[in-house]
């Protein structure tokens, strides 16, 4: 039979589902063997008090990774454990942490055996993945937003935060924002304030720098997954910038892109590798500069940077803890939100034209005293009390008071109306 023109099947067309259907094969398979090990066998049944809900690919560990450490810390008076969906993901997780992990298919008879088997008291979500609403359906659960990071982007207020039984928040900056953005939503009723218990780990720095340089840390955001959060500044200021500062003999550059930077854009991409290229370049000239580029966990930057530059993104509210010195980038893109309200509209932004001054305005960052008082006073409001212990402690104490609630309306007796107890269960 004659195949008129655009009538026919493309490759694309055929070759796409074959592959999709080859992955969710491999997949399965993967899922059946990890459950046979005995790393997944030892907790098959055990109860859990609080688990950290993470359904994604290894593309996004950066969420999850950044709570090892306060799991960690809360495993030593709570049974904490993190749920996976894909295997990949598991067994990366395993090996970081010591942590238990479980691992589920994620269709609903699986998410309801995860509520028998494991009988969790808390459920922990870092992001806004549409993968969550599947196990929000639990209702002897608290599900309990803590996100991956404070930011001023539109999603932390979003109307996704009302699906959570609470959202744990830095501080009183992130319940302003959602008063003035998030329609019918009781803020003091809905939010816990734990500022950033992150700051209360101990990281060990796997490099040590001599201070005859000042360290700058760039640290920009990906090219986001839509216009209106399109903040990365790697293709529109990154390149001049390193270049500028490798060529002064003041910087040290430390150059740490968010892990999915170039996924969408090509010249994000084509950016990216033009940095690292020079960063090579200019450490085989003088090793004793001390550039790098950096994959590390994050949290020793912290300390070890001197002045950090980075985009609208968690990352800079990150480095908010420190107090120290930070310039943050003007996006090239008309339609990415910047926050007025924010800290980050307090500070003078960067534009692309004038990336190649970047020296310049880090050596006056360093010295000016009305930045620094500033970004001490914009911290406190952020995170409340940053002293060392602060927030840890009400983090674990959010827990807690979630676990405690729970209880006490689980195992209380509820009144149902004779119409509904005639009815019988329900099948889903």
């Amino acid at each position: 039979m004659e195949t008129r023109p655009g009538r026919g099947l493309g490759t694309a067309a055929v070759v796409e589902p074959a592959r999709r259907v080859g992955q969710w094969w491999r997949r399965r398979r993967e899922h059946s063997r990890l459950h046979k090990l005995p790393e997944y066998q030892l907790h098959s049944g055990r109860h859990f008090d609080v688990l950290l809900h993470f359904p994604d690919l290894p593309v996004n560990l950066y969420q999850v990774r950044q709570w090892y450490g306060p799991l960690e810390q809360l495993s030593r008076q709570r049974s904490v454990a993190i749920l996976c969906y894909e295997p990949e993901t598991a067994e990366i997780i395993r090996r970081e942490t010591s942590l238990p992990v479980l691992l589920t298919r994620g269709g609903l008879p699986d998410l309801e055996k995860v509520r028998t088997d494991h009988q969790p008291k808390v459920i922990l979500y870092p992001n806004q993945n549409y993968t969550n609403f599947g196990i929000l359906g639990l209702n002897t659960v608290q599900h309990a937003f803590i996100c991956h990071g404070e930011s001023d982007k539109i999603y932390m207020s979003s109307n996704w935060m009302k699906v959570f039984n609470y959202d744990l928040v830095a501080g009183q900056a992130a319940k302003d924002r959602l008063s003035r953005r998030l329609f019918g939503y009781d803020v003091e009723a809905r939010t816990i304030e734990i500022g950033r218990p992150q700051i209360d780990i101990e990281f060990q720095a796997p490099y040590t720098f001599d201070e005859s340089r000042k360290t700058v840390l760039y640290a920009p955001t990906w090219e986001g997954g839509r216009t209106s959060m399109r903040y990365g500044s790697v293709a529109s200021h990154g390149l001049t910038m390193v270049s500028s500062l490798l060529a002064d003999r003041r910087f040290r550059v430390i150059y740490r892109p968010h892990p999915r930077t170039g996924i969408l854009l090509p010249q994000h991409r084509a950016a990216d590798l033009r940095i690292r290229e020079l960063i090579d370049v200019a450490t085989a000239s003088d090793p004793s500069a001390g550039h790098l580029v950096d994959d590390t966990p994050f949290g020793w930057q912290l300390k070890a940077a001197d002045v950090m530059i980075t985009d609208i993104s968690a990352v800079a509210y990150d480095w908010l803890t420190t107090a120290k010195p930070l310039i943050v980038t003007q996006p090239i893109e008309p339609s990415a939100v910047v926050d007025q309200g924010s800290f980050i509209g307090d500070l003078r932004l960067v534009t692309a034209d004038e990336a190649h001054r970047i020296p310049e305005m880090a050596d006056r960052a360093l010295s000016d005293p009305e930045q620094i008082g500033r970004m001490r006073r914009w911290c406190a409001y952020y995170y409340g009390d940053t002293t060392p212990g602060a927030s840890m402690t009400r983090f674990i104490n959010a827990i807690e008071r979630m676990i405690e609630e729970r209880d006490g309306w689980v195992f209380q007796d509820h009144d149902v109306a004779d119409e509904l107890a005639a009815i019988g269960p329900v099948a889903v």
